[in-house]
C-alpha cells in the first residue's frame, strides 16, 4: 500500500468518526436522571446502607506475611468471621479493631509482648 494510499484511509477513517460526533454529540449538563442512584437511597428500607465518605488515611502500611501457614490460617479466620456475621469481614478493618484492643487492653497487650519476645 502507498504511503498517499494509507494517508487516505487515515482521512477517512477520521472523517467517519468526526461525523459520527456530530450526528450524535455527547450530552453537556448534567442528566435530569442519574445513572447511578444515591447509595443512601434505599431500594427497600430495610436494605439502606450509608454511603461512605472518602477520607484520606493518616497513615498507611503493607503486612507481608512470610509463612503460607499464616495466610491459610487468617483466611480460614475471615471465612468463619463472614459465617458468624453474614457478610465479609476485610482485612484491614480487622487489623484496625485489633489494634484497637491492644491499646484498650493490658491483658492483651501482655500477650502481644509475650509474643513478641518469642519471634527471632
Amino acid at each position: 500500500m502507498t504511503e498517499s494510499a494509507r494517508a487516505s484511509r487515515a482521512g477517512s477513517a477520521f472523517g467517519r468518526l468526526g461525523a459520527a460526533a456530530a450526528t450524535n454529540p455527547v450530552p453537556t449538563g448534567t442528566p435530569e436522571t442519574p445513572r447511578h442512584p444515591d447509595v443512601t437511597t434505599p431500594r427497600h428500607p430495610d436494605t439502606a446502607t450509608p454511603r461512605r465518605s472518602k477520607v484520606e488515611p493518616v497513615s498507611r502500611f503493607t503486612v507481608r506475611f512470610y509463612d503460607q501457614r499464616d495466610v491459610d490460617n487468617l483466611d480460614q479466620w475471615l471465612l468463619a468471621a463472614k459465617r458468624q456475621f453474614g457478610h465479609k469481614i476485610d482485612k484491614a478493618d480487622v487489623v484496625r479493631q485489633l489494634l484497637r484492643l491492644v491499646v484498650d487492653d493490658p491483658a492483651l497487650t501482655a500477650r502481644l509482648y509475650e509474643r513478641l519476645g518469642e519471634t527471632p
